[in-house]
């Protein structure tokens, strides 16, 4: 592991590729509770679900909660044993994220009838640097849907995808059920992730990482 960690940062794009993401991924993580106050105090507008009409509701906050850190906790894991996947997963997440910022400001959206507050403390305390206050206007797209379909986009392994992929349907089921999010919010969530993964890495990671183990 450490061979080719040693490797992969004697290449000098790999080694731009880190600087710049981690400073992009430290800048979100400053503006992150100023725009999600900003957006939160911001009347939006509510949309027609007929898929949700027709769900029951229910708090699936502890199922939301463990799949989703385990899939973060997993890609992490498998990253720093294959430097490739954390590349590929740190690059396609901050783009992601921006990407998200910028459509939850255009589209300006209230939440659905009969949402369930989502109870996760450590993403409550990281937007908001209060466990209190309840965000609930982060809507188009999914964020949850997004990590959840980069992570199994930079798995290589065959099984870990196949389990992850279940996992993912089970994930988004559950933050329709819980109603927090539109039905567009998740196929949102999909769309945009599968759109930057293949375009990073067809038109520049691809080509950085050819002669790389």
């Amino acid at each position: 592991m450490l061979k080719k960690w040693t490797l992969y940062l004697k290449n000098e794009a790999v080694k731009k590729i880190f600087i710049i993401f981690i400073i992009l991924l430290l800048g979100i993580a400053f503006i992150t509770p100023y725009f999600f106050n900003y957006i939160q105090h911001r009347n939006g507008v509510q949309i027609t679900d007929r898929l949700l009409d027709l769900l029951p509701t229910y708090d699936l906050s502890i199922l939301i909660f463990i799949i989703i850190w385990f899939e973060i906790l997993f890609v992490l894991v498998n990253g720093f044993m294959n430097p490739r996947i954390l590349i590929r997963f740190i690059t396609a997440y901050t783009l992601t994220t921006l990407s998200r910022f910028l459509c939850i400001i255009i589209t300006n959206l209230d939440p659905p009838i009969g949402i369930v507050e989502l109870k996760d403390p450590f993403l409550s305390t990281f937007f908001t640097h209060s466990s209190s206050i309840i965000i609930d206007k982060d809507l188009f797209f999914s964020g949850h849907t997004s990590t959840g379909i980069l992570i199994y986009l930079c798995l290589i392994n065959k099984n870990q995808k196949k389990i992850l992929f279940i996992l993912n349907l089970i994930l988004m089921f559950s933050l329709l059920i819980q109603h927090i999010h539109y039905t567009i919010d998740i196929v949102g969530g999909i769309m945009v992730a599968y759109l930057i993964y293949f375009t990073i890495n067809r038109f520049y990671l691809n080509k950085i990482l050819k002669d790389l183990p």
